[in-house]
């Protein structure tokens, strides 16, 4: 885990900081905790205070985490498969292409790696 993730969660607490990845992990954002800021819209304005608090008014590379990124959405797509979502409706809720869907979808009856969560039970996402 990587310092600035460490630094979120102990500043706002590991809801925020997934929310705060998944939405807007692997991209540049300014910190702002004025109502309406892309921050507080995505984590809420207590967050929000708290990693502006931590951090200041800049502006921040948003770590990836481990709830973004392409092996979040291929959890996300096994997921959806399991609660008996399509394959192509999964793929669409999981934002990948038709292709990864049926990637995770045969996985899912052969037991192959999309089966197994990379990071222990995710069923808290």
């Amino acid at each position: 885990m990587s310092e600035t993730l460490e630094r979120i969660i102990d500043a706002a607490g590991q809801q925020a900081a997934q929310l705060l990845c998944r939405a807007h992990g692997g991209h540049r954002l300014y910190l702002s905790d004025r109502p309406g800021s892309a921050l507080v819209d995505c984590v809420g304005l207590d967050a929000a205070g708290a990693i502006v608090k931590e951090f200041g008014n800049c502006e921040m590379d948003i770590p990836m985490g481990h709830w973004s990124g392409p092996s979040a959405r291929r959890r996300a797509v096994r997921r959806a498969l399991q609660n008996g979502a399509t394959t192509t409706d999964a793929a669409r809720l999981a934002g990948v292409c038709d292709r990864t869907g049926w990637r995770v979808r045969a996985a899912l009856k052969t037991g192959g790696p999309d089966t197994l969560p990379l990071f222990g039970d995710d069923s808290a996402d």
